[in-house]
This record gives structure tokens, C-alpha cells and sequence, in this order.
């Protein structure tokens, strides 16, 4: 529901304070992003621990038709203390979902955007920052992931993106710049059906981290 109400905050035009933009200075940045009757929910970011860089967890291969893991950045989250909701945001390629990451986070250019037509994200990126709201402190990871419909990946590639994505995430976005049409929902529904089939398989054949990228 936190996630939820966040998203009307943003559509509404909720103002920000003490930042936005992407200062990479020391210490804590903190910024209102609304309000509730528990008091204000701002968002508040540890610029000493590097957290405001996104780090690549998940990329492609050589031939961009496999995934890998980055060892040092999931080692990393596992040293993140307390619990930790994940919000992954999907959709195909130049939809808008790093543009929406940065507006989520009051920023301009920490998930990276660009106006050409090659995907500027590719495997899938997290960020980490903390939701505060009245006296209570949330942990927030933040997937961007690769686009779908990318030029030379195969439907197993973006399955297996939307997969690790579904699977790691508390709540999950599908970003659109348009009404989603019927092609969409089925190749949305699609890439639900490999999913739920890579869940089974690793519960099946546990063999982590990830299940080998799922295989």
C-alpha cells in the first residue's frame, strides 16, 4: 500500500525538499515526498555509503544472450542490515522505466537515459535508499531493468529478465508510454508463464544464487 500511495504522490505533483538532482556529496540527503496522518514520508539517501550510484547486478553476455551475476554487488546486498522491500519496474525498451526511477527517487540521471535507439540499461541495475515515514523507517531497493523487445535477444532473454525481476521483487511495475494493447498483455502473459516455470524449477533444484540464472 506504501508503494501504492507513493505513485499518486508522484502523479499529483508532490513537492520535494533539501535536494533532487543528483549531488554526489557526503552525508544523508533527505527529501519530502508527501504526506500521511502518521506524518510526512520522505525518502532519505546515504550519499557516504555510495548509494547514489546504482549498481549493476544482473548482465548480459557477450552475445547479450545469457545473464550473469556481479559477485561484488550481490555481495553487497547481502550485507544490507534489516529487511528490505524491492520494487522492480519492467516494460519494453524506451518505455520510460529509468526516467521513472529517477522522478520516483527526485533525481534526473541516476538510472541512466538516453535519446538513442539502443537500450541505455542493460541486465538489471539496483539502487538503494531508505522511505521514512513519520517515525518509521523503510528499506527500499530499486530494480531498472532491460527493456523488452530489445534488437538480437530472444524471448527466453527477456523471460528470463522478467523472471529474476517478478521473483525478486516485493511489488512489481509494468511501465507503458501507451494504453497496453492486446500484443502486450499476451506477451506479458507469456513471460508469466516462463516465469512461474523457472519458480518451479528452483524449487525443484535449489542451486542459488538465482538458480543459475535460471538456466
Amino acid at each position: 500500500m506504501l508503494i501504492l500511495w507513493w505513485l499518486v504522490i508522484l502523479v499529483s505533483g508532490g513537492d520535494t525538499t533539501n535536494g533532487g538532482g543528483g549531488g554526489n556529496d557526503g552525508g544523508v540527503r533527505e527529501f519530502e515526498i508527501g504526506r500521511t496522518k502518521d506524518g510526512s514520508v520522505t525518502i532519505s539517501i546515504d550519499m557516504s555509503r555510495g548509494q547514489h550510484r546504482p549498481m549493476q547486478l544482473i548482465y548480459p553476455d557477450e552475445n547479450h544472450q545469457e545473464l550473469l551475476i556481479n559477485h561484488t554487488v550481490l555481495a553487497a546486498l547481502n550485507s544490507l542490515e534489516g529487511e528490505q522491500s524491492v520494487l522492480g519496474v519492467v516494460g519494453t525498451f524506451h518505455s520510460g522505466k529509468s526516467f521513472l526511477l529517477n522522478q520516483l527517487m527526485g533525481t534526473t540521471d541516476t538510472f541512466t537515459v538516453g535519446p538513442t535507439v539502443h537500450p541505455q540499461t542493460l541486465g538489471i541495475w539496483v539502487w538503494s535508499a531508505t522511505i521514512n515515514v513519520g517515525t518509521d523507517k523503510h528499506n527500499l531497493l530499486l530494480l531498472d531493468t532491460e527493456g523488452f523487445y530489445s534488437s538480437n535477444v530472444s524471448e527466453t532473454y527477456d523471460a528470463k529478465i522478467f523472471a529474476i525481476t517478478t521473483l525478486l521483487s516485493s511489488h512489481l511495475i509494468y511501465n507503458s508510454v501507451k494504453i497496453i494493447d492486446q500484443s502486450s498483455l499476451e506477451y506479458l502473459e507469456l513471460l508469466s508463464r516462463r516465469t512461474q516455470l523457472f519458480a518451479l524449477k528452483s524449487q525443484i533444484k535449489y542451486d542459488s544464487p538465482l538458480v543459475k540464472i535460471l538456466e
